[in-house]
């Protein structure tokens, strides 16, 4: 028998880290799971980390300056010694989603999420309250873009070629 029951072990835990580096202070409110690990709850209005748009909720902090950290304690040891601009290293679900809303407010989402809870949690209203998606006031497009920058054309110059 095989003693590895997983033949592809990844040795790498966060194989595409989301890297913030950030001036404090940072505004992302970070709470402790159960099971120890660091994640991001929620951002505070006019923080660095809300306005960079970089990482979402959900999103597990695992380093601080380049050092692994664990738990919520030592975490907040970690930023506190920090400079005042500080790189956080996190980790996202590869389940999770992000909503980008017409305010420009990204949020964390899993499929099957419902729409109306996402867009309180982003301070987006909404204007009816059909609940199952007919009037379309909630529809939404999804990408598979990875960049959660709402801007879907890169290039700020509308004509490419200056000598026409």
């Amino acid at each position: 028998p095989n003693p590895n029951p997983n033949p592809n072990p990844n040795p790498n835990p966060n194989p595409n880290p989301i890297t913030l580096t950030a001036t404090k202070p940072l505004g992302i409110i970070l709470e402790e799971e159960d099971d120890g690990r660091v994640t991001v709850a929620d951002f505070a209005a006019g923080g660095a980390a809300a306005a960079m748009r970089t990482v979402i909720e959900t999103d597990e902090l695992v380093a601080v300056e380049g050092l692994r950290v664990k738990g919520f304690d030592e975490a907040m040891d970690a930023i506190a010694a920090a400079p005042d601009t500080v790189t956080l290293t996190f980790k996202r679900d590869p389940k999770a989603v992000t909503v980008v809303f017409p305010t420009g407010r990204i949020v964390g989402a899993y499929p099957g999420d419902r729409l109306r809870p996402l867009a309180a949690r982003a301070g987006h209203g909404v204007k009816f309250s059909c609940g199952d998606g007919g009037c379309g006031v909630c529809e939404m497009a999804l990408r598979s873009d990875p960049n959660p920058n709402p801007n879907p054309n890169p290039n700020p110059n509308p004509n490419p070629n200056p000598n026409p």
